[in-house]
Order: structure tokens, then sequence, then C-alpha cells
């Protein structure tokens, strides 16, 4: 008996896609409808299966009701979802808007290639973006990828010509040369501040041949408030530091002793360690 697992999404009508990736081994493929929302009838199938590490991978879907709002479910029948399979949304002309849980972990290659109606694509999680993944989606102005990402494969970022900015967290540990190309005049790749991310992206803009700019920008900027709150969550006692403002660069500023150490708090995020 299949497994269904429905999922009724916000959306309004457009065109009927179907996606299905092709897989070296056959597996069992199950039906699932998410139940999301009552108040509209739409509804988005998927099919998956599951893999050797219980987890599951979504292989394709079935958009009969033209729903533009697709949001990929964290878990079915209790089971984590963490690939999505290669070419799912490709050339996808119906769904506007897609959120992917941050239980997803690999996104596998040409998941969005030619997704031409994709204006929005919330990432969560994820750690591998795989080759020409986000490739020729005109309509999409700005990705985030959340912390947790480590690879941007080949291509995984290309030729989207209205993509003005890119947000990548300070996790990456490998982005492939070919990334970043023909998407906007004068597009803003923002990176952590100093980072091995901001190394990263410096390295193949390098490369390109139009306006690119790298954005490195402080993390996690907070009031004092929430600095104190942070450092209560640290378990650094108040009678061992004080909170100045003015620091660099114009900055508030907490300074904390702890033996041999002197560390440094701000409100962006940065802590840094000085000898005594």
């Amino acid at each position: 008996m299949k497994k269904r697992f429905i999922c009724l999404l916000l959306a309004v009508c457009a065109v009927s896609t179907t996606a299905c990736g092709k897989t070296t081994a056959e597996p069992t493929i199950n039906t699932s409808t998410d139940t999301k929302d009552s108040t509209n009838n739409q509804k988005i199938t998927f099919d998956y299966y599951e893999l050797d590490d219980g987890t599951l991978e979504i292989q394709g879907y079935d958009n009969k009701d033209k729903v533009k709002i697709v949001e990929i479910p964290d878990t079915i029948d209790g089971k984590k979802v963490s690939v999505l399979n290669l070419g799912l949304f490709r050339s996808n002309e119906v769904v506007e808007e897609i959120i992917l849980p941050e239980s997803l972990k690999i996104i596998e290659d040409q998941a969005f290639f030619g997704a031409t109606a994709l204006r929005k694509l919330e990432i969560n999680g994820v750690e591998t973006v795989d080759d020409q993944c986000i490739y020729s989606c005109p309509k999409l102005k700005e990705v985030r990828f959340s912390e947790g990402l480590k690879e941007l494969g080949e291509w995984a970022v290309v030729n989207c010509e209205n993509l003005t900015d890119i947000y990548l967290p300070s996790t990456l540990e490998t982005i492939d040369e070919y990334n970043f190309d023909l998407c906007a005049d004068g597009l803003k790749i923002h990176v952590p501040k100093g980072s091995n991310t901001a190394k990263l992206v410096n390295d193949v803009v390098a490369n390109l041949e139009y306006n690119v700019q790298v954005v490195e920008e402080w993390e996690n900027l907070m009031d004092v408030e929430k600095l104190r709150q942070e450092l209560e969550r640290l378990e650094i006692p108040e009678n061992t530091y004080s909170i100045l403002t003015g620091g660099f660069p114009s900055e508030t500023l907490c300074l904390v002793y702890e033996d041999k150490w002197k560390i440094y708090y701000s409100e962006h995020g940065r802590r840094t360690y000085e000898k005594k």
C-alpha cells in the first residue's frame, strides 16, 4: 500500500509540472501528499524513497493543482527528508517560491535549473549544493544560504540575470571556480568579514570578467542587552567583564578577563583573544 502525505499550500494557479530524477538503484517509490493548510484545496504530491541511513530523498512531485508556493516537508511518516533528487524543479514554469526544510542536507544536480517562475528560494540547513543547481532562474533576485553550508558545486549559482544579492555563511569549505558568472551586473556577494568564505569567494570572483562585489559584513549584530544575554548564556560572571562603547570599529565592546587570556566580545559578533 502506498504511503500518502498531503500538502495543502497557499498558492495561486498556474501550469502543471512533474519532475522526477533518475536513480542508479531500483528503490521503492512512495507517494506522499502533505497536509499543511485546509483553507485551499490545492495539493502537491511528492514521490520519495528511503535511503540507507533511514532518511528520505524527494524523488519527484505532481503539481496538478498548479501550486505556486511549495514547502518541502521536514519529515514524512516520522522520517527526515535529507535529499532533493537531481532535476527536481528543472524547467519548472509554475512554482514561484520554494521553502526547504532544515533537515535537508543535499541538493542534487540541476534541482532548480531553468526554473523560470522562481522568485524566492528559502534555503535552510543545506550542506551541499551540487552542480548547476541554481542556473538560469531569470526572476530570482536574492539567494540566502544558512549556516552549515559546506560546498557549492560546479556552476551551482550561475546565469541568473536578475540575481543581485547572494548571502553566504562562514561555514563554506569549497566553492567551485565556475560560480557567480552571468548574473546581474554589480552582483553583491555578502560574506562574513575575515572568514574563510570571504577568501574563497574573492578567489572565484578574481576570475570573472564582469562587475561583482564581495561585501564583507560583521555577523550577528546585537545591542548591549543581547550582548549581556550572550555572556550569561556562556556562563561568564558579571564581575569578570565590563561593557564599553567606542570599540573597533565604533562598536560596543565587552572585555572579559579569564586567567591568562583577555577575551573581547563585540556587538558585531566578534570574539578575539589576547594573552594578558
